[in-house]
């Protein structure tokens, strides 16, 4: 007792410096877990389609459900009849057929199926809700596939786009004739489906678009010319194009790709960096902290707040992004980037 009442201070101290050892480590294994993580499986089959949830890989294939556990290894298979117009949104997987869409949970149990008036060319999720497109009309459903609005009566429709508050939503299309392309967005108020305003583009080709800084009425719009600022259809401000292979909105920042990285802030507009990133990448993402390209032979990290590069070699062949995370497919192994 006597030695313990002693050293009793350096015990403490001992006792103190393992604990915050151990923290370290933890907190190390807990960040550096999540990020470029690796894991092996064997991409040489033909795959249809992948998707990732929560770092579980799912597989799918014509009439076939498949779940990989975190290591790569089967978790489920499920015999489902598909076509292959899978989506991934909430922990829940949509299926579109030609006259009906189903939602499975993660587990490949059907949760819900709505059947459909007309075909169905394809689907895409924005913002959790699901909008189902042919070359004449669109639907909107939410998550839980309850049909929100109709559109029964427009010509090619193209991206839907949901503000942030979730108040207005707006959506392109365009009119073709012998002599001229008429290219459109309508911004609508989501409440009573009014339209607050339509702006038309004659020969030029709406090639995305999206609301910016939490604006209900703001949007960049990206033609095949131009880069453009509206405040409701009034153009605040424009800039010429060339080359364009991505363009991405995230945070107040408008990030365009061409042969080089332009930065503008999405407030006026203005260009505030140009990167040199070459030609030679097949697709581009807007991570956290980084930009990511990505390239058959490799990848690049940019950071977004110094655009100091990081260059890595790898033989990619494919890239899914996920929630805040990308995932590049190699022959044998993918690999996490967040």
């Amino acid at each position: 007792m006597e030695i313990i009442l002693k050293y009793k201070n350096r015990i403490a101290i001992g006792i103190s410096a393992i604990a915050v050892i151990i923290l370290i480590i933890f907190l190390s294994f807990k960040f550096s877990s999540n990020s470029d993580k690796e894991v092996a499986y064997d991409f040489s089959k033909p795959y249809s389609k992948i998707e990732f949830i929560k770092d579980e890989m799912y597989i799918f294939e014509k009439n076939k459900f498949l779940r990989f556990n975190k290591n790569g290894k089967l978790k489920l298979e499920k015999e489902i009849e598909n076509n292959g117009k899978i989506r991934v949104s909430n922990d829940v997987i949509y299926s579109l057929m030609p006259n009906e869409i189903i939602m499975y949970s993660k587990n490949f149990d059907e949760i819900k199926r709505i059947s459909l008036e007309k075909e169905i060319q394809d689907f895409i999720i924005e913002n959790n809700k699901l909008i189902l497109i042919n070359n004449a009309s669109f639907k909107i459903f939410d998550e839980n596939l309850t049909e929100i609005y109709s559109n029964e009566d427009v010509q090619n429709p193209g991206y839907v786009k949901f503000s942030k508050s979730k108040n207005n939503f707006a959506y392109t299309d365009y009119v073709k004739s012998e002599n001229s392309i008429k290219s459109r967005f309508h911004i609508l108020n989501l409440k009573d489906k009014s339209t607050v305003c339509d702006f038309t583009f004659f020969n030029e080709f709406i090639i995305e678009f999206g609301f910016v800084n939490d604006s209900d009425d703001k949007l960049f719009v990206a033609t095949n010319e131009k880069l453009y600022l509206f405040e409701k259809n009034i153009i605040k401000n424009q800039y010429y194009i060339k080359n364009l292979k991505n363009i991405v909105y995230d945070s107040g920042k408008i990030y365009l790709f061409s042969e080089d990285l332009k930065v503008f802030n999405a407030k006026d507009l203005k260009l505030e960096k140009t990167v040199d990133i070459g030609d030679d990448y097949v697709k581009s993402y807007i991570l956290s902290k980084d930009i990511l390209l990505v390239k058959k032979n490799g990848y690049v990290l940019i950071d977004k707040s110094t655009f100091k590069t990081r260059e890595f070699s790898a033989e990619i062949l494919d890239s899914i992004q996920s929630e805040d995370s990308v995932y590049l497919i190699q022959k044998d192994r993918y690999k996490k980037i967040k």
